[in-house]
């Protein structure tokens, strides 16, 4: 439902202005995990609440000046969230989340060539994940690591709070007229402040590793509770500069200061960066129908508190594998190495991604434009744990093959693992690992259509490939899962087969969308999304090894080595709206439909040998219609 007043009836006739907006959304469903399962009366399912409002006032404070703010609010409720066949009813999680965003702006026009924007807002967010509160004291959960059933109780539980807040200054000069060409001046500077306050535990302190129904190893650790903070100070500077009426360029650069503490460490962690842009335009014919383009610029990543927050006291307790020879007795302890006595390099450089694209792009009859584009990505100096003090030692062990029981037919060949000798002699370091890498690859067609005729569309093809010799599975490049303590450049098992295609290298990926306008009934959009997409790369992992690698999930094979069946999906939407009268309210009535087709694909799958090996554990939503009516006032 969505209720508002844009414009038509102002608070204070020609100055200030305000629209608000309201939606609580239900989503119950049977998870698709359960297709294939019969149904049982007392079955879990998956039931998400989401309620929204925001709110918006827009002013003008003179002719020259102008003021707009909103604020927004957003919660999520959801029980059953790891709702499945192999989660037992006792082992259900829920989740919660709420956010609060607001952002005040001022639009200052100086003169017919200047203008000045100022902007202040913030995010505040919190979020849990786990078992009803009675329950986090235990009992602690039982994962099989033969059959993937988890048991007894949620295994983990994260509760987190964000809160950055971002002031910004932006000032925009047009110079024209004289021999040199035109040019659009921007600088701007923005300085953020952000907080973060995470745990992440085990219920109860402890995981239980069942093997076939029977309590095989225990995981004791008392969870990681993270309490960084950092700034971010950002300059920039940016031409668009038109030199001549054929050839039109782009120069900028972009500083950064940062700066990252934790409780006990002030100034724990601190970096610049210095990333340089260029690209030009150039009218290859003077008709403006042919343009040829490229471009270069250097991106720094985001400031992530995973440089420097294992610094925390609070985030090193340690971590402990033992194997269960009855209720309460734990024997052949194995604990983990922690980042309590990490150093960090003080040479570090802050990563980033460098990037080169050229294209060329066509308007042809009809309105139809036409592009092709080259885009080449490396990512550079990603920032990594290495621990060159420990020894590892290699071991021969059988392959258990994809059923994950040795001395069965299926079983491989011979492999080689890693057992550290001596987990006292660690000292992490974080750092530039060297042969750390990613690489993209990029090839684009894209045609569109602007609208007339009732109709307008785009569609567009992409060949791409993403090798690496780390995946980052988090979407960051900076001291976790593959690049963490106990990552790829740690962890010699961790490394092996670890490189080649990264798991989000879809090869081929196809999109075509549009709407057209239907005439009779006053009008009535029509729309619709396709897209195909190559199946997620994957590869066969196996354990059982021994306590130093749990968890680890050892590749049997490549990374990419298989690949899931590709994603091949229509959605349609069809929309009308309508005013009985300038007095009364526009109404607008909606219809969605998801997945047309109704393609059952799986998009992730259980990679870990056992007699779940291959057994899909996210599939692409099923078909789903979705209807409802907008009231605007």
């Amino acid at each position: 439902m969505g209720f508002g007043r844009p414009g038509r009836w102002p608070l204070a006739k020609d100055r200030l202005w305000f629209f608000s907006g309201g939606e609580v959304y239900r989503d119950a469903y049977r998870p698709v995990s359960f297709s294939g399962v019969p149904k049982t009366l007392n079955e879990p399912k998956y039931d998400a609440t989401e309620r929204k409002f925001i709110t918006k006032l827009t002013s003008a404070l003179s002719s020259a000046i102008r003021a707009e703010g909103y604020y927004e609010y957003g919660d999520l409720d959801v029980t059953g969230t790891n709702a499945g066949p192999l989660v037992r009813p006792e082992a259900l999680a829920i989740g919660n989340r709420a956010e609060t965003m607001w952002n005040a702006r001022l639009l200052w026009t100086l003169s017919s060539r200047a203008f000045l924007e100022l902007r202040h807002g913030g995010h505040n967010a919190t979020s849990y994940f786990g078992p009803p509160d009675n329950r986090l004291s235990g009992p602690p959960g039982h994962y099989d690591q033969l059959t993937g059933v988890t048991s007894i109780n949620t295994l983990s539980v994260s509760d987190w709070l964000s809160r950055p807040v971002t002031t910004g200054a932006h000032f925009t000069y047009f110079a024209g007229g004289h021999p040199g060409g035109n040019h659009e001046i921007r600088t701007g500077f923005e300085y953020e402040h952000a907080r973060l306050r995470t745990f992440d535990g085990f219920v109860g302190g402890r995981a239980f590793l069942d093997y076939d129904g029977q309590p095989d190893k225990v995981d004791l650790w008392d969870g990681a509770t993270y309490r960084p903070t950092h700034s971010r100070n950002t300059f920039y500077a940016q031409d668009t500069w038109s030199a001549t009426d054929r050839l039109t360029l782009n120069l900028g650069v972009r500083a950064g200061l940062y700066r990252g503490s934790v409780p006990g460490h002030q100034g724990a962690f601190s970096a610049h960066s210095l990333s340089p842009r260029i690209g030009g335009a150039w009218d290859v014919t003077g008709d403006h129908r042919t343009v040829l383009r490229a471009h270069y610029g250097r991106y720094h990543d985001q400031m992530v508190t995973s440089f420097y927050d294992f610094l925390d006291p609070l985030s090193q307790n340690p971590e402990t594998v033992a194997t269960v020879v009855g209720p309460n007795q734990f024997v052949d302890p194995f604990t983990y190495p922690t980042a309590a006595t990490a150093a960090m390099d003080p040479d570090i450089r802050y990563p980033f991604v460098e990037e080169y694209l050229v294209g060329a792009e066509r308007q042809l009859p009809w309105g139809i434009a036409a592009k092709a584009q080259y885009i080449s990505r490396d990512f550079k100096d990603s920032i990594g744990f290495t621990d060159p003090s420990r020894i590892w030692q290699p071991v021969e062990r059988i392959d258990p093959g994809p059923d994950g029981r040795r001395g069965t037919t299926d079983d491989g060949g011979p492999v080689t693992v890693f057992f550290d000798q001596d987990p006292s002699r660690s000292a992490p370091l974080l750092t530039n690992p060297k042969g750390a890498y990613r690489r993209y690859r990029g090839v684009q067609l894209i045609g569109s259509k602007r609208y007339a005729k009732a109709t307008e569309f785009q569609a567009s093809y992409t060949w791409s490939r993403t090798v690496g010799s780390y995946n980052n599975g988090t979407l960051s490049n900076a001291a976790n899962n593959d690049l963490g303590i106990n990552g790829v450049f740690v962890n010699q098992n961790k490394a092996l087969n670890a490189e080649g295609r990264t798991l989000q290298d879809f090869t081929h990926q196809v999109k075509i969308l549009g709407t057209y306008r239907l005439s009779p009934w006053g009008g009535l959009n029509v729309s619709g999304v396709y897209r195909y997409h190559s199946g997620r790369p994957w590869a066969r992992t196996a354990g059982g090894f021994g306590s130093q690698t749990l968890g680890v999930g050892i590749y049997m094979e490549p990374w990419g080595s298989r690949e899931l069946p590709a994603v091949n999906t229509l959605d349609l939407r069809l929309e009308k709206t309508w005013k009985p009268s300038q007095k009364l309210a526009t109404l607008g009535v909606f219809a969605d439909v998801f997945n047309v087709g109704n393609q059952g694909v799986a998009l992730r799958n259980t990679n870990v040998s056992g007699p779940n090996f291959g057994v899909p554990a996210e599939w692409l939503e099923p078909r789903t219609l979705r209807a409802g009516v907008r009231l605007m006032f």
